[in-house]
């Protein structure tokens, strides 16, 4: 079975508290593809397929226990605690999964990383200066050469049902993307990767999750919002173009040149996710 990748464009409005002040434009940083799913005839790999969905299955069950944890409450999608599983793999630690990798800076100076860009999750991590072995190959985030690192006391780890994992302590500082800043934003300087997250397996240095603070490990404001509520987006808006060449994402409004006609804006059914009602569902994606 074969079929071609197309465009997608990804609209997410974040609904915050903070009417933001629109300090700086859209701004739009490119996004490079690390992915196994085709074999060498460019056909799918329905088996490496099936993989990835597991995986993001996995990861979605693991945020609704965070989002408990975080309200006091169960997710409304969750399902019953009584059900037996797993705790949840993360599609983006295996060698077969798909990782849409870009560019940001953390720190005073900034000092540039690869991250991963997750919208299933909600932490930002990368390796600390100390880190064993197991970050060879990825650049370190040096703490203590950052005049606004500021350490937390708290530590972290995320665990998943493979065996992969990756733990530390936890920081704030200032995170910035392509002149969009954010100023004490936790994060994680990881001081033990596990192979799933070695440099063989996983090219970026870090993960980078897009999505709501009430599944964040942390517990704290993820980096768009941070955007959002401390006045640096134009437009409380971010959105992805993915493609096998020229991917990009835009934070803080829409790249005009990519679509034609109107937005239709859907509401957010229960933030943690970004999860949206569908009226219908028609046309097949394969052929």
């Amino acid at each position: 079975m074969q079929f071609s990748l197309a465009t997608i464009l990804a609209v997410l409005p974040l609904l915050a508290a903070a009417s933001p002040i629109a300090q700086q434009p859209r701004v739009t940083i490119p996004l490079s593809k690390r992915s196994n799913v085709r074999r060498a005839d460019g056909s799918v790999d329905i088996e490496v397929m099936k993989l990835q969905v597991a995986h993001s299955t996995g990861k979605i069950l693991r945020g609704f226990d965070t989002y408990a944890r975080n309200k006091g409450q169960r997710h409304s999608l969750a399902p019953p605690t009584s059900q037996k599983r797993e705790v949840g793999h993360d599609e983006l630690v295996d060698e077969s999964s798909q990782l849409w990798q870009g560019k940001i800076s953390v720190g005073t100076p900034p000092v540039e990383y690869t991250v991963d860009f997750d919208t299933g999750s909600s932490d930002l991590f990368l390796p600390a200066k100390d880190c064993d072995q197991t970050c060879k190959g990825h650049t370190p985030y040096d703490t203590s050469a950052s005049s606004t690192s500021k350490a937390l006391n708290k530590s972290f780890t995320l665990k998943y049902g493979d065996g992969s994992n990756v733990s530390g302590k936890q920081f704030t500082d200032t995170v910035e993307i392509a002149g969009l800043k954010a100023t004490k934003q936790t994060l994680g300087a990881a001081t033990t990767y596990s192979d799933g997250f070695g440099s063989s397996n996983f090219p970026a240095d870090g993960l980078m999750g897009m999505g709501f603070q009430s599944i964040s490990e942390y517990n704290a404001p993820p980096v768009f919002q941070s955007f959002v509520s401390q006045g640096q987006t134009s437009d409380p808006v971010f959105a992805m173009k993915l493609t096998e060449q020229g991917s990009e994402l835009t934070l803080g409004g829409l790249a005009d040149t990519l679509y034609k006609g109107d937005i239709t804006y859907v509401p957010v059914t229960q933030e943690g996710y970004w999860q949206v009602n569908f009226d219908s569902l028609n046309r097949p994606f394969f052929r």
